[in-house]
């Protein structure tokens, strides 16, 4: 609420979430009015996205591989 620049009154009056840490559950109306704009669920922003963290990390993993096969066919010029 803060960042949205809601009022002091406003951002002051709850938490984020029910504990600290990435664990807890939201509990901020605010927030949990948002709806995501990359799977369209409500509760978080596309940068907290659990979707698209999982479809990012999933096409990481074989890029590096890829990367991997070739400086190795590169450097013995097969």
């Amino acid at each position: 609420c803060f960042k949205a620049g809601k009022s002091e009154r406003e951002y002051t009056s709850h938490w984020l979430r029910d504990r600290p840490g990435p664990n807890g559950v939201v509990t901020c109306p605010y927030l949990l009015s948002i709806e995501c704009r990359y799977c369209h669920a409500k509760g978080h922003t596309v940068a907290h996205c659990p979707v698209l963290a999982k479809k990012n990390k999933q096409l990481k993993t074989p890029l590096y591989i890829y990367d991997c096969i070739y400086i190795y066919i590169n450097f013995f010029k097969i």
